[in-house]
């Protein structure tokens, strides 16, 4: 995808006052005073749509716009689906590899500004996250809950449970078991924000439940239910528990790959081959929603990539069938006014 993108920066009381070359060779360093310079005599610096020169003095309230043309952002699967929506909420089901807000590359093509454009709301946002290599359930606040406080204050309290479908290396006997182990960022070079197993005393507890859906060929088809929210949980507690998630790049094969793609290396047909997949295969399967005036609500997501529909073709049909009835058990019978806590 090529356009023009344009990148807006409000004036604040702080910058008041300080000239356009000195305001942007202050803030954005990744370009020198020279570079700035030269773009300004370009025509593509602007404040309040007006082509402003280097010594042009800013104002509180203003906005300033740096427009580059044909900016290029490499084609995203942007297919999300709407599964669900109220007055308050929109639940969608994300494609892998879509990241959900821009991260200074995917202005457009990620599915925050997606959601936005199509819904006509400009302020939605999501109310949790998942991976951008994750897929599938997400969901968005078009507008706060009036009740209860506890509701206003902490939107991601409707959310009762949360599972997970992972497709694993390695053939677990297990039916079911409970990974607890707490965890924490390594803090250490090449990638200080890989998460690891803490040492006593130090890193935050966390619980994952799996139950084995079946497995075929090697590999294990896993149902996750968080009983925490840690960064990069479930990949973390598969990794470390020996089975990892297939295609992961960062928790498996020593993170080589996940350090391939930051150093925007190609990936050959092997590569993908030793992965197993072009990305890790875990998807936001259900969420249990208890909302207000509604009730539970019990959503799923059977929105699966190529890849994933692939792996789900070794483990039958029964498999997704177990996986909705574990997910429903008990919580469809709960009665609709469940206090927030």
């Amino acid at each position: 995808m090529i356009y023009d993108l344009e990148l807006k920066t409000p004036i604040t009381a702080q910058f008041s006052g300080q000239s356009v070359i000195d305001f942007l060779t202050d803030r954005f360093t990744y370009k020198s005073r020279e570079q700035w310079l030269k773009l300004i005599d370009s025509g593509v610096i602007s404040v309040n749509g007006e082509i402003v020169s280097k010594d042009y003095l800013l104002t509180e309230g203003s906005e300033l716009c740096f427009i580059v043309p044909d900016y290029n952002e490499p084609d995203l699967d942007c297919n999300y689906h709407k599964v669900y929506e109220n007055e308050n909420i929109i639940v969608v089901s994300k494609p892998a590899n879509l990241p959900i807000t821009s991260n200074h590359r995917f202005f457009k093509q990620n599915m925050t500004a997606l959601l936005r454009a199509d819904e006509n709301l400009p302020e939605i946002n999501p109310i949790h996250r998942i991976d951008r290599e994750t897929s599938g359930l997400l969901i968005y606040l078009k507008k706060r809950f009036d009740s209860p406080k506890s509701l206003r204050k902490d939107p991601r309290s409707i959310m009762i449970d949360k599972y997970y479908l992972a497709v694993v290396r390695g053939e677990i006997a297990s039916k079911k078991f409970t990974v607890n182990i707490p965890l924490i960022e390594c803090n250490a070079q090449p990638i200080g924000y890989k998460i690891e197993a803490a040492t006593k005393g130090t890193g935050k507890e966390a619980s994952t439940e799996f139950n084995n859906l079946g497995t075929a060929d090697g590999f294990t088809l896993l149902l996750a239910k968080l009983y925490s929210g840690r960064k990069h949980q479930i990949r973390a507690h598969c990794s470390l528990s020996g089975f990892p998630i297939v295609g992961d790049k960062l928790y498996s094969f020593e993170s080589k790959y996940h350090l391939k793609k930051r150093n925007n290396e190609t990936f050959t047909k092997n590569d993908y081959q030793e992965l197993g997949a072009k990305h890790h295969l875990l998807h936001s399967f259900v969420l249990n929603l208890n909302l207000p005036n509604e009730g539970i609500k019990h959503i799923i997501s059977e929105y699966f990539s190529d890849d994933f529909m692939e792996y789900l073709k070794l483990f039958g049909k029964n498999a997704l069938e177990e996986a909705k009835q574990i997910t429903s058990t008990g919580v469809l019978g709960v009665l609709p006014n469940v206090p927030y806590s």
